[in-house]
């Protein structure tokens, strides 16, 4: 008997039989990062193949929650009136920037995905109303 914890592709199996596991999608803020309980042929793949042994085993697909993006850079263009914030974060990954006039009551401007090399770049026009506070989170 094969249980997969967080994931599929358990059931009963004879020993030897090579056995297809897939990790159960992240939950909000998380990502995978590997397999524990028995050896499978990629740790670090959500998707990866298992070998029976002779007795029960069972694995289970490990998450943690995501690095908070960094900023590095902010750019204002006078003359067409945006600003472009720039941030390393983790890659290719949705990330959203939000606003807040408070640094309580966030809202959410927009959804962009980050590059292979973790850089996620947001523009947005400015308004009126300079007295607001950016930051960058996952959805």
């Amino acid at each position: 008997m094969l249980t997969v914890d967080k994931g599929a592709g358990g059931g009963n199996f004879g020993a030897g039989s090579v056995v297809t596991l897939t990790a159960d999608a992240p939950a909000a803020g998380k990502y995978f990062i590997g397999w524990t309980g028995g050896t499978v042929a990629n740790p670090t793949a959500p998707t990866t193949t298992f070998i029976m042994p002779t007795s029960s085993a069972t694995v289970t697909a490990q998450f943690a929650a995501l690095p908070s993006p960094t900023i590095s850079g902010i750019q204002i263009i006078g003359a067409e009136s945006k600003m472009t914030i720039t941030a390393d974060a983790f890659p290719n990954l949705p990330w959203v920037l939000l606003t807040s006039t408070n640094l309580v009551d966030w809202q959410t401007l927009t959804t962009n995905l980050s590059t292979a090399a973790g850089i996620v770049q947001f523009t947005k026009q400015l308004d009126a109303d300079l007295s607001r506070f950016f930051k960058v989170g996952s959805p």
